[in-house]
């Protein structure tokens, strides 16, 4: 694969395809983190819900990672 091109567009290709899964994680934890919030306002707070939250913004850290990785290869794509 020496075509810069093609390489980018690989690139570009698998990095839609790991934000798409970092995207998918992160709705599993904000569903596991609004229900542990229904288990904290009843007095049932666990630790289960707090390393549940923590998952959930640790997970939104990649996914604003993948997105800034997609403009950078869009940007080396366009030429600048």
């Amino acid at each position: 694969m020496n075509n810069p091109a093609q390489r980018s567009r690989l690139i570009f290709i698998w990095s839609w395809i790991f934000a798409l899964c970092i995207l998918a994680l992160l709705f599993v934890f904000f569903y596991v983190s609004m229900r542990c919030g229904h288990l904290m306002l009843a007095g049932n707070g666990t630790t289960n819900c707090v390393v549940g939250i923590g998952t959930f913004w640790i997970e939104g850290a990649f996914v604003a990672a993948a997105l800034f990785s997609l403009y950078r290869v869009n940007r080396l794509m366009a030429g600048g």
